[in-house]
């Protein structure tokens, strides 16, 4: 789909002190360097508001029926993020990665499911509580970015 060495993706998200990516501070923080969970039994439920099922090992597995499970990620032009998540009263950053970084990541790997929308998602089948340590771990890789152009 696109130029992967070249292309920078965005993620808002909430910032700590030291304008990295906050982590979560309980399962069901939002807008954090980590997915919301819930288990399969929940899958049912309208308007889950979670990013990733786990079975009754807590495994999230890559794909859960046929479609990736992981963090989002928005594709470049910046007009690709929804409306939503710009809206000052969230209180987001706009950071940026780039996706070369999980080309040779031993747990994570990067995937686009469409022409706007990317996501960081388990290379392998593994514990929730590990797949958002790896996430966590990417943190010093974010980047700021204040480029309104």
């Amino acid at each position: 789909m696109s130029n992967i060495n070249q292309l920078i993706l965005y993620r808002m998200m909430k910032a700590d002190t030291n304008h990295r990516p906050a982590l979560p501070s309980s399962a069901t923080d939002r807008d954090c360097l980590s997915v919301r969970y819930k288990h399969l039994s929940q899958q049912s439920e309208r308007n889950p508001k979670v990013d990733v099922y786990i079975d009754d090992n807590g495994i999230v597995t890559v794909q859960h029926q046929g479609k990736y499970q992981g963090l989002s990620l928005t594709i470049p032009p910046v007009t690709n993020i929804p409306p939503f998540m710009l809206d000052p009263v969230r209180g987001l950053v706009r950071f940026t990665i780039n996706p070369t970084y999980f080309a040779k990541h031993d747990h994570l790997m990067y995937v686009e499911d469409s022409a706007v929308h990317a996501m960081i998602v388990p290379r392998y089948d593994m514990p929730i509580h590990d797949f958002n340590r790896y996430l966590a771990d990417t943190g010093p890789m974010w980047e700021v970015d204040d480029d309104d152009e």
